[in-house]
């Protein structure tokens, strides 16, 4: 007989040596539950450890930028882009292919993207901002396939993408001209004479292309048009026949001669905050502007004039040196009097940008306004201005030239 101890083990040999083997089989049968108890708890921590062991995975693959927080579907770019605008960073961000701002470029079915991989904060439905952000440079961009909700922070290494790429969007081809009509203003502040000058000319040219690229982009292809609507005050000697309100259609210059003027205008109008008509002198009806907080005040950077859109009857130009936003209606030929050399310069003339084109009855109307004073013109009381109730780009198609007459 074996000790208690040598059956409790259950061995082989404990089994064979026992009389009949009953008791060293009913041990073994213990030693056997015992064993699949331990393996119930082994499988009761198998997936802890399988969970832990992906965690780990994760974290490191998260860590390294191999795996985004979002997928995207290559296949269904088209069905999916939500028009997003996120703003980038000249210094901060980081990128694999190096390139500053946070943004890197690829190419996906044929097509230059953009990846963003910055932390990004949604701040509504449709803009979102760089966390880290310093210095920074709007850029539009499109979000692919994934959830952006608003006050919600987002890690998107390769789940942003940009179907149009940065450097064509209209932000930056505004952006562009901007810096580059800034910069001629401060080579205009040092001293040049910008219609002489051979590297204010040469920095001219370059900045008419990039302006004439983003008013092609923001605007469509020209003529550009616009709405004027007045207020005539019940001073008018007319007021009672012919009543408080006037309309007048403008056509901006050719971009091709003058696109900073006509560049110059369009920012008026699309920050148009009043105006009015105060000035009623022989040779011009000129206009006061103002625009709101977000729009620019200050005048031209340089008088941009070109002699084939010269100052005839019913054109527009800017009023003083340097000019805007304040501007004029000529109702006589002013070509000798606002073109080269005029207003006291060697060299300048004032920007012509438009002519009316609809409304030759109410500018006739308007040179009725009582008030004015000899001999500058200037209307001695607000109540005798014509206002300028609002300034409006018509839409494509929406202004009918008329057909000439048979």
């Amino acid at each position: 007989m074996f000790s208690p101890q040598q059956r409790k083990r259950g061995t082989a040999a404990s089994y064979a040596a026992d009389e009949g083997g009953a008791l060293s089989h009913e041990h073994w049968r213990e030693e056997d539950g015992e064993n699949e108890n331990e393996k119930k708890k082994l499988a009761s921590y198998r997936p802890c450890l399988v969970l832990a062991g992906l965690i780990i995975l994760l974290v490191f693959l998260f860590s390294s930028g191999s795996l985004s927080l979002a997928s995207v579907s290559r296949s269904s770019l088209s069905a999916l882009e939500i028009k997003r605008r996120a703003e980038g960073s000249s210094s901060g961000g980081s990128t694999k292919s190096g390139v500053d701002g946070g943004l890197k470029k690829i190419v996906a079915d044929g097509q230059e993207e953009v990846v963003i991989d910055v932390p990004l904060h949604v701040v509504d439905g449709l803009h979102v901002m760089r966390n880290d952000q310093k210095n920074p440079l709007e850029k539009e961009v499109v979000v692919i396939n994934h959830p952006l909700k608003e006050g919600t922070s987002h890690l998107l290494p390769e789940s942003a993408v940009v179907p149009v790429a940065e450097s064509n969007s209209v932000s930056s081809l505004e952006l562009k001209a901007k810096e580059l009509i800034a910069s001629l203003r401060q080579m205009k502040a040092a001293g040049k004479v910008m219609e002489t000058d051979a590297e204010a000319l040469s920095s001219i040219a370059v900045a008419q292309d990039a302006i004439r690229a983003y008013l092609k982009a923001e605007y469509g292809s020209p003529p550009y048009y616009l709405e004027m609507n007045l207020g005539f005050p019940q001073t008018m000697p007319d007021y009672v026949s012919a009543g408080k309100d006037g309309k007048i259609i403008v056509e901006l210059a050719p971009i091709e001669l003058v696109p900073y003027c006509v560049f110059y205008f369009l920012q008026v109008v699309k920050h148009f905050k009043s105006g009015a008509f105060h000035r009623n002198a022989g040779h011009v009806l000129q206009a006061m502007a103002s625009v709101t907080s977000d729009g620019d005040n200050a005048g031209l950077a340089w008088q941009e004039y070109h002699p084939s859109y010269p100052h005839k009857r019913l054109t527009l130009g800017y009023a003083g040196r340097p000019g805007g936003p304040a501007f004029y209606i000529s109702t006589v030929d002013n070509t000798d009097n606002h073109g080269p050399a005029s207003q006291g310069s060697k060299s300048e003339a004032d920007g012509c940008f438009g002519r009316v084109v609809e409304g030759e009855a109410v500018v006739l109307r308007m040179q009725k306004q009582p008030g004015k004073t000899k001999p500058s013109g200037f209307v001695d009381k607000r109540e005798n201005f014509i206002t300028i109730n609002s300034l409006r780009l018509l839409n494509k198609g929406e202004y009918k030239i008329p057909r000439p007459k048979q």
